[in-house]
């Protein structure tokens, strides 16, 4: 249980929550990811729902086997002591509740990280990351929902200094495309642009590049993922590889008292044949509709992206453009060096760098 905590001011750890959320993205932009910054939020989350939270049970999410069986998935909420204001939805067996206990996980989580093997393999990693999430998403639900857009970017700046400190590759946010190349140097055309991607490891010349899209949920906004990948492909065919980083697909419905989770597996699916291929979906908490044999793109753990899958992503070579460039599909002008003289045709690559198969409802439920 969580333990009150009444002589905290909710005023006073906000703003101690605040200046030390500042300090880890300027030094996450300044590109000196560290994982000490992170503690320090957490810890001050914890305080600020010790002192003017409680936990309730809320509501469960279900799902039929094809044996006949039941699963369920049991959450709860926050509520602000005062108001009854509710948090999103979490999941009780993922959170840990004691925040010494989480300090004690994170340390022993990080202790596993390998960057020869680049891997951090833990087997609670997912519930660490999750708890540290939760904690500062009911936060801001709670007493700061003006700023709700912090939560995205603090997931993305945890999952990215997390990745950095696994692989040691350098990371950027942003590709640029439509250039042109002079004298060695990236030149921006006159209808350059980027595409923000999130969190993109570079592993150098002739190899992937790894790019991460993180998203609390998505719902219909998945679509982007394979939008942007899509993109890249005829950019730079062959480069790069993407993979979803997420924590759920849970809303709550107040109105009635439930908890839903939100997937398109139809538009996964349609994506996945007709625009583009990423590897896979990674989440905290996989949602049911997604691992239910419903879709073609495997659903796992975050925990699986770093014992077992990025090592897999950063050791497959990258495939020569001009090799793809042979291949069929779609008819693009291309602006890079090599392909400067009329049209080339791409076909994407298919096949997964990760031989892991997707995860099965009962991996998941409670």
């Amino acid at each position: 249980m969580l333990i009150l905590c009444a002589t905290v001011s909710p005023v006073a750890s906000l703003q101690k929550l605040f200046q030390h959320f500042d300090r880890f993205g300027a030094a996450y932009k300044a590109a000196a990811y560290d994982v000490t910054l992170v503690p320090p939020i957490v810890a001050e989350c914890y305080t600020l729902l010790n002192a003017a939270a409680r936990p309730e049970p809320y509501n469960s999410i279900t799902r039929k086997l094809s044996s006949g069986k039941t699963v369920e998935k049991k959450y709860s909420v926050f509520a602000d002591r005062k108001s009854d204001e509710l948090s999103r939805p979490f999941r009780p067996l993922l959170f840990i509740a004691e925040v010494d206990r989480w300090f004690d996980e994170w340390n022993e989580m990080l202790g596993t990280i390998d960057r020869g093997s680049r891997t951090m393999s833990y087997e609670r990693t997912d519930i660490v990351l999750y708890s540290a999430c939760t904690a500062f998403f009911a936060v801001i639900d709670l007493f700061m929902r003006s700023a709700r857009k912090r939560n995205g970017t603090f997931f993305e700046w945890l999952l990215g200094t997390l990745l950095h400190e696994t692989t040691g590759f350098p990371m950027r946010a942003h590709i640029a495309i439509l250039s042109t190349v002079e004298a060695g140097e990236a030149i921006k055309g006159e209808e350059g642009g980027s595409v923000p991607t999130d969190i993109v490891l570079d592993q150098g010349e002739g190899r992937y590049k790894l790019v991460f899209p993180s998203k609390i949920s998505t719902r219909e906004r998945i679509n982007q993922i394979f939008t942007h990948q899509r993109i890249l492909d005829i950019e730079f065919p062959g480069q790069y590889r993407s993979a979803l980083l997420g924590v759920s697909e849970c809303q709550l419905l107040k109105g009635k008292g439930t908890v839903q989770e939100t997937c398109v597996p139809t538009q996964v699916s349609f994506n996945e044949k007709y625009v583009a291929h990423i590897d896979a979906l990674y989440y905290l908490d996989p949602p049911f509709a997604y691992i239910d044999d419903a879709i073609t793109v495997p659903v796992r753990r975050i925990s699986d992206l770093f014992a077992l899958d990025l090592a897999a992503m950063t050791l497959e070579a990258e495939r020569e453009a001009i090799e793809l460039c042979n291949a069929v599909v779609s008819t693009v002008r291309c602006n890079r060096p090599k392909h400067t003289v009329g049209e080339h045709r791409f076909d994407p690559p298919r096949g997964s760098l990760i031989a892991s198969a997707s995860l099965s409802p009962g991996d998941v439920a409670d």
